[in-house]
């Protein structure tokens, strides 16, 4: 289960537990730090995308500010519980922390001064 709203996400991690991971820049330099062997970002998106109980725990710490000491513990929380119910809302999460505003990609390369404007196309009948 996930709920975004561009600044928070809500993840379950077992049925009694539920953490809100807060979408700032020292949440996503914590990553950076504890991914620092694999890649960063793109190491805790890999792990969230592999179903990784270890990786998402890192985020999860990241994302919540939690202690390191919870690694272990919450590892095995997020294996119990189902990697795969985790790892949805992690990749949601990470997405937010790389576009925290929501803005879109196409609305932004609009923007782009001398960048000429997509003409409407009219419908097809």
């Amino acid at each position: 289960m996930a709920r975004i709203d561009y600044g928070r996400v809500k993840v379950r991690v077992s049925e009694t537990e539920v953490f809100t991971l807060e979408t700032t820049l020292a949440a996503m330099s914590k990553i950076g730090q504890l991914f620092k062997d694999e890649a960063g970002m793109r190491g805790a998106m890999q792990a969230a995308s592999q179903f990784d109980p270890e990786g998402m725990a890192k985020v999860v710490i990241a994302g919540a500010g939690l202690d390191f000491e919870e690694h272990d513990r919450l590892a095995e929380t997020i294996f119990d519980y189902g990697a795969i119910l985790v790892a949805t809302p992690l990749i949601e999460y990470i997405n937010g922390l790389c576009n925290p505003t929501g803005r879109a990609i196409e609305e932004e390369a609009e923007k782009v001064p001398g960048k000429p404007k997509k003409k409407a196309t009219p419908p097809s009948s």
